[in-house]
């Protein structure tokens, strides 16, 4: 595996908050990203399959 730069984040440091977002019920995020960016994450990754 690639090493990352010291200033990433990895999986273990990032802040996760509880979200619940339409259609999809109760999940946890991370905290960085708004429930904007998470919905349109989702609609990416349906559209490709």
């Amino acid at each position: 595996m690639a090493k990352r730069p010291k200033t990433m984040k990895t999986n273990a440091d990032t802040e996760y908050r509880q979200t619940v977002l339409p259609g999809i019920g109760r999940i946890k995020v991370p905290a960085h990203l708004s429930d904007d960016d998470i919905l349109k994450e989702i609609r990416e990754s349906d559209s490709q399959k």
